[in-house]
Protein backbone atom coordinates (compact mmCIF):
# COMPACT_ATOMS: atom_id res chain seq x y z
CA UNK A 1 0.00 0.00 0.00
CA UNK A 2 2.49 2.66 0.68
CA UNK A 3 4.48 1.37 -2.25
CA UNK A 4 1.57 1.96 -4.48
CA UNK A 5 0.76 5.74 -3.24
CA UNK A 6 4.71 6.51 -3.33
CA UNK A 7 4.14 5.47 -6.77
CA UNK A 8 0.96 7.59 -7.24
CA UNK A 9 2.85 10.49 -5.72
CA UNK A 10 5.60 10.47 -8.07
CA UNK A 11 3.57 10.31 -11.10
CA UNK A 12 1.33 13.29 -10.30
CA UNK A 13 4.94 15.01 -9.07
CA UNK A 14 5.99 14.12 -12.30
CA UNK A 15 2.97 15.42 -14.37
CA UNK A 16 3.06 18.63 -12.70
CA UNK A 17 6.81 19.21 -13.12
CA UNK A 18 6.27 18.61 -16.96
CA UNK A 19 2.85 20.31 -17.09
CA UNK A 20 4.87 23.44 -15.63
CA UNK A 21 7.97 22.73 -17.76
CA UNK A 22 5.91 23.23 -20.90
CA UNK A 23 3.95 26.09 -19.64
CA UNK A 24 7.18 27.84 -19.13
CA UNK A 25 8.41 26.72 -23.15
CA UNK A 26 5.14 27.94 -24.27
CA UNK A 27 5.25 30.99 -22.47
CA UNK A 28 9.05 31.52 -23.32
CA UNK A 29 7.90 30.55 -27.01
CA UNK A 30 4.98 32.83 -27.34
CA UNK A 31 7.19 36.24 -25.71
CA UNK A 32 9.77 35.52 -28.08
CA UNK A 33 7.40 34.39 -30.78
CA UNK A 34 5.87 38.09 -30.01
CA UNK A 35 9.19 39.91 -30.07
CA UNK A 36 10.13 38.59 -33.50
CA UNK A 37 6.57 39.83 -34.99
CA UNK A 38 7.28 43.11 -33.08
CA UNK A 39 10.73 43.25 -34.75
CA UNK A 40 9.61 42.19 -37.84
CA UNK A 41 6.78 44.88 -37.97
CA UNK A 42 9.38 47.33 -37.60
CA UNK A 43 11.98 46.05 -40.23
CA UNK A 44 8.70 46.27 -42.91
CA UNK A 45 7.87 49.74 -41.49
CA UNK A 46 11.34 51.17 -41.87
CA UNK A 47 11.57 49.41 -45.07
CA UNK A 48 8.00 51.04 -45.96
CA UNK A 49 9.96 54.68 -45.01
CA UNK A 50 13.25 53.48 -46.88
CA UNK A 51 11.16 52.87 -49.98
CA UNK A 52 8.54 56.04 -49.60
CA UNK A 53 12.13 57.80 -49.11
CA UNK A 54 13.52 56.85 -52.10
CA UNK A 55 10.21 57.66 -54.38
CA UNK A 56 10.18 61.17 -52.54
CA UNK A 57 13.36 61.42 -53.66
CA UNK A 58 12.99 60.10 -57.41
CA UNK A 59 10.07 62.41 -57.66
CA UNK A 60 12.60 65.36 -56.63
CA UNK A 61 15.34 64.75 -59.40
CA UNK A 62 12.73 64.17 -61.63
CA UNK A 63 11.04 67.34 -60.92
CA UNK A 64 14.51 68.96 -60.26
CA UNK A 65 15.20 67.76 -64.23
CA UNK A 66 12.27 68.89 -65.39
CA UNK A 67 12.37 72.16 -64.04
CA UNK A 68 15.97 73.15 -65.02
CA UNK A 69 14.91 71.63 -68.71
CA UNK A 70 11.63 73.59 -69.16
CA UNK A 71 11.23 75.90 -71.85
CA UNK A 72 10.07 80.08 -71.15
CA UNK A 73 7.92 80.87 -73.83
CA UNK A 74 5.89 84.22 -73.91
CA UNK A 75 5.30 87.26 -75.85
CA UNK A 76 8.37 88.83 -77.84
CA UNK A 77 9.77 91.90 -76.13
CA UNK A 78 10.74 93.43 -79.30
CA UNK A 79 8.05 96.60 -80.78
CA UNK A 80 5.17 95.24 -82.64
CA UNK A 81 5.22 91.50 -81.08
CA UNK A 82 1.30 92.43 -80.53
CA UNK A 83 -0.67 94.37 -83.32
CA UNK A 84 -4.14 95.12 -84.06
CA UNK A 85 -6.28 96.98 -86.10
CA UNK A 86 -8.59 99.20 -84.98
CA UNK A 87 -11.38 98.61 -82.59
CA UNK A 88 -14.25 98.70 -84.96
CA UNK A 89 -18.09 98.82 -83.74
CA UNK A 90 -20.74 97.56 -86.27
CA UNK A 91 -24.07 98.44 -86.94
CA UNK A 92 -25.30 96.96 -83.36
CA UNK A 93 -22.37 98.32 -81.50
CA UNK A 94 -20.39 94.76 -81.34
CA UNK A 95 -16.74 95.19 -81.44
CA UNK A 96 -14.48 93.36 -83.67
CA UNK A 97 -10.26 93.85 -83.85
CA UNK A 98 -7.91 91.70 -85.79
CA UNK A 99 -4.19 91.01 -84.11
CA UNK A 100 -1.08 89.58 -84.72
CA UNK A 101 1.32 87.95 -81.44
CA UNK A 102 4.34 87.03 -81.75
CA UNK A 103 5.44 84.48 -79.39
CA UNK A 104 9.41 83.71 -78.72
CA UNK A 105 10.93 81.16 -76.58
CA UNK A 106 12.93 82.53 -74.00
CA UNK A 107 15.18 79.45 -72.96
CA UNK A 108 17.78 77.14 -74.23
CA UNK A 109 14.99 74.40 -74.40
CA UNK A 110 12.71 73.54 -77.44
CA UNK A 111 9.23 74.20 -76.79
CA UNK A 112 6.21 72.00 -77.85
CA UNK A 113 2.19 71.94 -78.78
CA UNK A 114 3.10 76.33 -78.95
CA UNK A 115 -0.43 78.23 -78.92
CA UNK A 116 -1.40 81.38 -78.37
CA UNK A 117 -5.19 83.08 -78.24
CA UNK A 118 -6.58 86.88 -76.89
CA UNK A 119 -10.16 88.10 -76.81
CA UNK A 120 -11.13 91.58 -77.22
CA UNK A 121 -12.88 93.38 -73.52
CA UNK A 122 -14.26 96.24 -74.45
CA UNK A 123 -15.34 97.05 -70.55
CA UNK A 124 -14.49 98.19 -67.51
CA UNK A 125 -14.99 94.98 -65.50
CA UNK A 126 -11.85 93.63 -64.21
CA UNK A 127 -13.73 90.98 -62.77
CA UNK A 128 -14.89 89.79 -66.39
CA UNK A 129 -11.34 90.84 -67.75
CA UNK A 130 -9.34 88.19 -65.16
CA UNK A 131 -12.44 85.71 -65.99
CA UNK A 132 -11.39 85.56 -69.93
CA UNK A 133 -8.05 85.58 -69.14
CA UNK A 134 -8.44 82.39 -67.34
CA UNK A 135 -10.52 81.18 -69.48
CA UNK A 136 -8.22 81.61 -72.57
CA UNK A 137 -5.75 79.04 -70.45
CA UNK A 138 -7.74 76.28 -70.35
CA UNK A 139 -7.84 73.43 -72.46
CA UNK A 140 -10.24 74.81 -74.98
CA UNK A 141 -7.59 77.12 -76.23
CA UNK A 142 -3.92 75.86 -75.69
CA UNK A 143 -3.93 73.29 -73.70
CA UNK A 144 -4.34 70.65 -76.76
CA UNK A 145 -1.29 67.99 -76.59
CA UNK A 146 -2.18 67.22 -80.02
CA UNK A 147 -1.92 70.64 -81.57
CA UNK A 148 0.45 73.86 -81.52
CA UNK A 149 3.75 74.29 -82.95
CA UNK A 150 7.29 73.11 -82.13
CA UNK A 151 9.24 76.67 -81.02
CA UNK A 152 13.13 76.59 -80.58
CA UNK A 153 15.12 78.68 -78.34
CA UNK A 154 16.83 81.65 -79.89
CA UNK A 155 16.20 84.39 -82.09
CA UNK A 156 13.08 81.83 -84.16
CA UNK A 157 9.62 82.80 -83.33
CA UNK A 158 6.18 82.09 -83.91
CA UNK A 159 4.05 84.84 -85.11
CA UNK A 160 -0.25 83.69 -84.43
CA UNK A 161 -2.84 85.71 -86.54
CA UNK A 162 -6.62 85.77 -85.60
CA UNK A 163 -9.52 87.93 -84.73
CA UNK A 164 -11.91 88.52 -81.77
CA UNK A 165 -15.25 89.75 -81.36
CA UNK A 166 -16.81 90.81 -78.13
CA UNK A 167 -20.41 91.79 -78.01
CA UNK A 168 -22.37 94.93 -76.98
CA UNK A 169 -24.46 92.59 -74.69
CA UNK A 170 -21.63 92.07 -72.24
CA UNK A 171 -20.41 96.08 -72.47
CA UNK A 172 -19.70 97.80 -68.66
CA UNK A 173 -18.90 101.12 -67.95
CA UNK A 174 -17.70 101.83 -64.77
CA UNK A 175 -17.16 105.48 -65.45
CA UNK A 176 -19.62 107.94 -64.51
CA UNK A 177 -19.44 109.56 -68.30
CA UNK A 178 -20.37 105.99 -70.03
CA UNK A 179 -17.14 105.81 -71.30
CA UNK A 180 -15.16 102.23 -72.20
CA UNK A 181 -11.55 101.01 -72.48
CA UNK A 182 -10.53 97.94 -74.71
CA UNK A 183 -8.55 95.41 -73.68
CA UNK A 184 -6.63 92.12 -74.97
CA UNK A 185 -6.93 89.37 -72.84
CA UNK A 186 -4.76 85.82 -73.66
CA UNK A 187 -2.35 83.48 -73.19
CA UNK A 188 0.19 81.59 -74.56
CA UNK A 189 0.36 77.82 -73.87
CA UNK A 190 3.45 75.34 -74.20
CA UNK A 191 4.88 71.58 -73.27
CA UNK A 192 7.86 70.57 -72.58
CA UNK A 193 9.56 67.04 -73.35
CA UNK A 194 7.61 65.50 -70.76
CA UNK A 195 4.36 66.82 -71.79
CA UNK A 196 3.92 68.98 -68.88
CA UNK A 197 1.91 72.16 -70.03
CA UNK A 198 2.76 75.57 -68.91
CA UNK A 199 1.37 79.20 -69.60
CA UNK A 200 2.21 82.56 -70.15
CA UNK A 201 -0.82 84.85 -69.11
CA UNK A 202 -1.52 88.39 -69.73
CA UNK A 203 -3.61 91.28 -70.28
CA UNK A 204 -2.42 94.27 -72.36
CA UNK A 205 -4.84 97.53 -72.15
CA UNK A 206 -5.44 99.78 -75.30
CA UNK A 207 -3.58 103.54 -75.10
CA UNK A 208 -2.64 106.24 -76.86
CA UNK A 209 0.70 105.87 -78.22
CA UNK A 210 1.40 109.43 -77.81
CA UNK A 211 0.49 109.82 -74.23
CA UNK A 212 0.54 106.34 -72.86
CA UNK A 213 -2.82 107.05 -71.08
CA UNK A 214 -5.28 104.54 -71.45
CA UNK A 215 -8.20 105.36 -74.28
CA UNK A 216 -11.58 106.21 -73.39
CA UNK A 217 -14.37 106.00 -75.72
CA UNK A 218 -18.27 105.53 -76.17
CA UNK A 219 -19.18 102.26 -78.06
CA UNK A 220 -21.06 104.44 -80.85
CA UNK A 221 -22.24 102.06 -83.81
CA UNK A 222 -20.28 101.94 -87.17
CA UNK A 223 -17.05 103.77 -85.34
CA UNK A 224 -13.56 102.93 -84.90
CA UNK A 225 -11.22 103.47 -82.07
CA UNK A 226 -7.45 103.96 -82.32
CA UNK A 227 -4.23 102.96 -80.17
CA UNK A 228 -2.06 100.67 -79.28
CA UNK A 229 -2.20 97.30 -76.80
CA UNK A 230 0.13 97.63 -73.97
CA UNK A 231 0.86 95.28 -71.06
CA UNK A 232 -1.55 95.62 -68.29
CA UNK A 233 -0.78 92.20 -66.32
CA UNK A 234 1.02 89.06 -67.00
CA UNK A 235 2.17 85.82 -65.10
CA UNK A 236 3.34 82.78 -65.75
CA UNK A 237 3.37 79.41 -64.00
Amino acid sequence: MEHACWWLYSLFTSSTLWTAVAAVTVIFYTYYARQQLIATEDSLREARRSADAAQEALRNAREGLRISVRPWVGIADAPGSVQTSPVQFDANGNATVQYSLTVRNYSENAAQNVMAVAFLMVTEDLEAIKAKQLEASGDNYVGKPDMGFLLFPGKESLVHFSASRFERVNKVSRNHTGQFQAFLAGCVGYRDQFRAIYHSNFIYRLVDPQTQRPVQFHATPNTSVNGVFVPWHTFID
